[in-house]
C-alpha cells in the first residue's frame, strides 16, 4: 500500500522586502494618492501580492537594519520597481485548509 507524506501544517515564513507606499500602509500612515496616481497606482495596488499573508515589522531603525535606503528592486507588496527605500516585512503565510 502506498503511503502519502502528510501535508505541512505549519505556517511558511519568509521576509519581504517593500516600498515606502507598501510600507506605510502596513503601518496605517497617511498616504500620497496624487503621487501613487502618478505611478498609476491606487491604494488597492498596496501590499496586493502579500495579502493573505500576517505581516510583522522586520526593521531596526535605531541600527538600520531591515532597512535599504536605495534599492530599484520589485516592490513585494505592489511589484512596482520604482526606485527608493525598501523596509523588510516578516511574512506568515498559513497553508491553506
Amino acid at each position: 500500500m502506498l503511503t502519502l507524506p502528510t501535508p505541512k501544517k505549519d505556517p511558511f515564513t519568509f521576509n519581504a522586502w517593500v516600498c515606502r507606499d507598501c510600507y506605510d500602509k502596513h503601518h496605517s500612515h497617511p498616504l500620497d494618492h496624487e503621487a501613487l496616481a502618478q505611478d498609476n497606482r491606487s491604494e488597492t495596488d498596496l501590499l496586493k501580492y502579500l495579502n493573505d499573508c500576517a505581516l510583522h515589522d522586520n526593521t531596526d531603525s535605531n541600527t538600520g537594519a531591515g532597512i535599504n535606503e536605495y534599492s530599484t528592486s520589485e516592490c513585494d507588496g505592489c511589484r512596482t520597481f520604482i526606485a527608493g527605500t525598501r523596509y523588510r516585512l516578516y511574512c506568515v503565510q498559513h497553508p491553506q485548509a
